[in-house]
């Protein structure tokens, strides 16, 4: 799925350069994760799923309500419209970020365990992140929020989906629109950012 009908369409285009065999095994579905009618739309252009997984995202230098729109509420949205579409013993994987146990290390004692907690609900969360993005982002904490928030969706998912496996994984520090300038030097056809996914999407010991 992409938000940018162009960029995705030139996406699928260079997959079938590389990969001939993908030929009519690939095409592009158009959804923006933070707009409700776009993705309901587009999970009715979909049949049955084997797997879902949740990429789309902004990075630094957004405000708290900004960054979580599509980096929680965003993946939240998807799997509320898609997941039902994924057959039993299917997979979710959620592309997480090593910036949420880097956030969730600096809280103190009490939000560590609220954020790494099987029993915070997505209420008691989002209670939570209406707190944070009503004041100013001064510590800039709003990507590593963002993350640790998909990660308790992520535990919520497991629970709410017992016949599905669903998991968050990061694909490590590799060069992309959301780390240009930041130090990453690996392109993502340069590094190895694909493996925790794809094994996460058809490993036998998940």
């Amino acid at each position: 799925g992409a938000r940018d009908a162009g960029r995705g369409a030139a996406a699928v285009e260079s997959i079938v350069a590389a990969h001939p065999s993908a030929a009519g095994r690939i095409e592009l579905l158009e959804l923006d994760t933070t707009d409700d009618a776009s993705v309901a739309a587009a999970a009715q252009r979909v049949e049955p799923l084997w797997g879902l997984v949740n990429n789309a995202g902004v990075g630094f230098g957004r405000t708290i309500a900004d960054t979580l729109a599509p980096n929680y509420y965003g993946a939240k949205r998807v799997c509320e419209h898609f997941l039902p579409l994924v057959v039993d013993g299917g997979r979710v994987a959620n592309i997480g970020s090593a910036s949420a146990p880097n956030f969730v290390a600096r809280l103190a004692e009490d939000d560590r365990t609220f954020f790494c907690s099987a029993d915070t609900t997505l209420e008691m969360l989002e209670a939570k992140l209406e707190t944070y993005a009503a004041a100013p982002d001064y510590e800039g904490v709003a990507y590593g929020l963002s993350k640790a928030s998909l990660h308790v969706l992520t535990m919520n998912l497991q629970k709410q989906y017992p016949d599905l496996l669903v998991n968050t994984c990061s694909p490590g520090y590799v060069l992309t629109d959301l780390t240009a300038g930041m130090g990453a030097s690996k392109t993502p056809e340069q590094s190895n950012c694909h493996v925790a996914p794809l094994h996460l999407l058809f490993g036998d010991d998940v």
